[in-house]
């Protein structure tokens, strides 16, 4: 009889494709709140809209050389890291979803002011910012979100989890992280260009 194998990325339980629903719902209402918010601001609102871009531009110029990494990557792990701590806790069960949440909200947010300040400009600027990495930054954080899910919420109803299981996750996690760890590497190489085409296609009337 054939051990049935179970593939590194494989969420194979009932339970653990519930978290990831329930994650991807939870970010999904986020992102909604954080455009509506935009879409809702009064017009007076504008110029500080204006303001938030034109300091996000003035960082994303400014940030290099090695205090710009160190920042970059503060910025991106840890978010992730506070989900992986918080699947040790069984607090992590109320804790992890509204993350989500933030997450898609702050992400929503960002990519609406852009395109309500600047209409067409202000979408190619939200692809060239928002584009590759957010992607990958939302995936990584929702496959780690159920995981840690998961874990939290077997913690809290006391099931004990097999050391091989545990393995696995870790090596899951350290594969996100490597993950998250090149992009920034990638995303500080193309920040001064990134930022000087924002500014041409921003600032350019």
């Amino acid at each position: 009889m054939k051990r049935k194998q179970i593939r590194l990325w494989s969420l194979p339980s009932l339970r653990r494709k519930r978290g990831l629903i329930l994650m991807a719902g939870m970010f999904a209402i986020g992102a909604m709140l954080g455009c509506c918010w935009s879409v809702w601001m009064n017009e007076n609102s504008g110029e500080a809209l204006r303001d938030y871009l034109q300091g996000y531009l003035s960082v994303v110029e400014v940030q290099s050389g090695v205090d710009g990494l160190a920042r970059r990557l503060w910025h991106t792990l840890q978010l992730p890291l506070l989900v992986v701590l918080l699947r040790f806790a069984s607090l992590g069960v109320l804790l992890i979803p509204p993350l989500l949440g933030i997450k898609g909200f702050l992400l929503s947010f960002s990519i609406s002011s852009f395109v309500k300040s600047y209409g067409w400009k202000g979408e190619a600027a939200s692809l060239a910012v928002f584009g590759p990495s957010a992607i990958l930054e939302a995936a990584v954080l929702l496959y780690l979100a159920a995981e840690c899910w998961e874990g939290a919420l077997r913690l809290g109803s006391r099931q004990d989890v097999p050391a091989s299981k545990g393995k696995s996750f870790f090596k899951r996690a350290a594969l996100c992280f490597v993950l998250l760890i090149v992009e920034v590497a990638l995303e500080q190489v193309f920040a001064h260009p990134i930022g000087v085409f924002l500014r041409w296609l921003l600032m350019a009337e």
